[in-house]
């Protein structure tokens, strides 16, 4: 025989953690307990239950917390394309064991179903549809815990210098046609001072920006 305890969850209420003296078990819905478990009245987020059980319930409360935990990160991946980071902060919402969050983590990889080399493929071609610069979206990407050699790693192959000259260009386009207005002077350090704010170095963009407000002023 051994011992558990069941608690709920922060916030939780339609689940039990359960747990030994030991260590946590895991988490699971509360009317997938067996009957003999359920409280005859309500607990409140305080109060814990203890039950003593056999050795094969134990096992299957075990099996039934893996399940309810792999499930969750399941439809969690399947909305969007995920980070590591991402499941881990999600599953600890649910007060999933560490150890337990980790097997999980590991096997999805293994799966292929959750890839940070993949989500920082995607996330850098989306942001550079939007004209990114490389340093706003390695930003954005060590937010996410990232590994930096993976960032650095697809930011050079997806960021070519024919990509960063179009880029800029576009860019650039924009941000005079909003400020000549202002004369070539103040056009100048406006845009400039848009682009710094965005990441771009100023050798990239100096000359592409000093033709382009040449160019407006001669049209």
């Amino acid at each position: 025989m051994a011992k558990i305890y069941l608690a709920i969850p922060k916030n939780k209420k339609y689940l039990r953690e359960i747990r030994t003296d030991e260590y946590s078990i895991g988490v699971m819905p509360l009317k997938s307990l067996p009957f003999s478990f359920r409280p005859s009245e309500l607990v409140s987020e305080n109060e814990t239950i203890e039950r003593d059980i056999d050795d094969i319930c134990l096992d299957e409360i075990k099996q039934s917390c893996l399940a309810f935990a792999r499930n969750k990160l399941l439809d969690y991946l399947a909305s969007s394309e995920k980070t590591r980071y991402d499941c881990i902060d999600f599953l600890k919402r649910y007060q999933i064991p560490e150890n337990q969050i980790q097997d999980l983590i590991q096997w999805a990889e293994e799966k292929k179903y959750l890839s940070d080399e993949r989500y920082t493929e995607m996330f850098i071609e989306e942001n550079l549809l939007s004209c990114k610069s490389p340093e706003e979206i390695r930003f954005k990407l060590r937010q996410k815990k990232i590994n930096s050699a993976v960032i650095d790693n697809k930011i050079k192959e997806l960021y070519t210098p024919e990509l960063k000259t179009e880029m800029l260009e576009q860019l650039i386009d924009k941000l005079v046609s909003y400020h000549i207005s202002a004369g070539d002077k103040k056009c100048y350090e406006k845009c400039a001072a848009t682009l710094y704010r965005k990441g771009f170095r100023y050798d990239d963009f100096s000359r592409i920006l000093y033709n382009r407000i040449h160019k407006s002023l001669d049209e």
